[in-house]
């Protein structure tokens, strides 16, 4: 008999050391997460004292902490039950530990328990702040019934109502989409009129999202007037520059993918060919080695890739020299692409082909900023992208895509 308690005793404490998030509070799981990006932000701080080789394996080290961070809280939120949990407290601790997955339709669809559970919760502006940007594409018309856009300020009813025309837009519902639209232009005309927070008012990214939304409701002419309207406020050679990539895109949206010269090109015998790929869905990745929600968002490609699961669904990566690699400073084109090979693509441990271009050969796609997602469908038209990096919205769409 005692040597049946001691063997159950054993057992009892091995599934306990091999699974103890099962066993875990959600806020020691949380301060679990926490605890890791701290330890990333310290090693992060101590790059500066080092070179070489030496930083090489101590910005690893940042990366595979917060990608390791990453992957517990994927797999606490998978093994949480939101539906049983009943106190706020636990619920609010799951949204943050959601948030750091990025799993937008989680968090959605716990922030909703939460508003349905505790009706005062939909004056919490923390928590409609959280929920607004993860639900606006993936559920428009369910915003309305959580979110009284007059507690936000102007601005930010400002990029709500442009947020929801886009939602309402990529839900085909052309209707809804105007109506935010006009509320977005007729604010945004307010403010200009009367000079409240004149100077605060985003002109430039504003003016991609309204051009591209007028692009969603066929009203190409009236997105090319919007960047135009920019131009004339927006004088200096940034702004120029900035202006014409965003002209770039209302080019090719809705045409023939244009192909991209390369030089070097990692994970591939030749350079990714676009044309050659019709009859598949592709997601063009334009990313660079040194933009950190390039590398920290990779585990969402690769989900992206797994959850798809179709030989008709390819990821291309696209990226550009920057004249550095790390620590290494004014390096020639080819060391770069030779850290990239040898070191970069074998660490993020990359599946997909990366094509490595100059800048100005990006201008056709209209690339202002990293990551930027680009979605071709099967004959080869540019079908999407841009404004979009909501990866379960993204999901939804390369397999409506998959469908056509």
């Amino acid at each position: 008999m005692v040597k049946r308690i001691s063997f159950l005793f054993l057992l009892l404490s091995a599934v306990l050391a091999c699974s103890p998030d099962k066993y875990t509070s959600l806020e020691d799981q949380l301060k679990e997460l926490e605890t890791m990006k701290i330890q990333a932000s310290e090693i992060k701080a101590s790059l500066k004292d080092k070179k070489g080789k030496e930083f090489l394996k101590e910005h690893d080290r940042y990366y595979d902490i917060l990608l390791k961070r990453t992957k517990k809280a994927i797999h606490y939120l998978n093994k949480a039950d939101a539906q049983s949990l009943t106190s706020i407290n636990d619920l609010r601790t799951l949204v943050k530990i959601a948030e750091i997955t990025h799993n937008e339709q989680k968090i959605v669809d716990i922030l909703k328990i939460i508003f349905n559970r505790f009706p005062e919760t939909k004056m919490d502006k923390r928590l409609l702040k959280v929920y607004f940007p993860n639900a606006y594409l993936l559920e428009p018309e369910e915003i309305e019934k959580y979110v009284d856009l007059s507690i936000f300020s102007y601005n930010e009813q400002l990029e709500c109502y442009y947020a929801l025309a886009l939602g309402f837009s990529e839900l085909e519902n052309p209707e809804k989409a105007e109506e935010y639209n006009k509320k977005g232009n007729d604010l945004l005309q307010q403010l200009i009129s009367e000079g409240i927070q004149r100077n605060t008012i985003p002109v430039l990214r504003l003016a991609g999202l309204r051009s591209f939304i007028e692009y969603k409701l066929g009203n190409t002419s009236e997105g090319y007037k919007i960047i135009n309207d920019a131009k004339k406020e927006l004088t200096d050679d940034y702004s120029g520059k900035q202006l014409e990539l965003l002209e770039n895109r209302l080019k090719i949206l809705g045409q023939q993918a244009k192909s991209i010269e390369y030089q070097f090109y990692i994970g591939t015998k030749q350079p990714v060919d676009l044309s050659a790929l019709q009859g598949n869905v592709i997601l063009l990745n334009f990313f660079t080695w040194n933009c950190e929600p390039c590398n920290l968002y990779l585990p969402f490609l690769f989900a992206l890739e797994e959850q798809i699961n179709s030989s008709n669904f390819k990821i291309v990566g696209v990226t550009q020299y920057t004249g550095s690699y790390e620590s290494y400073q004014n390096i020639s084109e080819l060391q770069e692409y030779k850290y990239l090979k040898d070191h970069y693509y074998k660490k993020r441990k990359l599946t997909w082909p990366v094509n490595i271009t100059r800048s100005e050969w990006m201008d056709d796609y209209g690339i202002s900023t990293f990551p930027i997602y680009i979605l071709i469908d099967k004959d080869g038209i540019v079908r999407d992208g841009y404004f979009i990096s909501n990866y379960s919205y993204l999901k939804k769409k390369i397999e409506l895509l998959l469908k056509h």
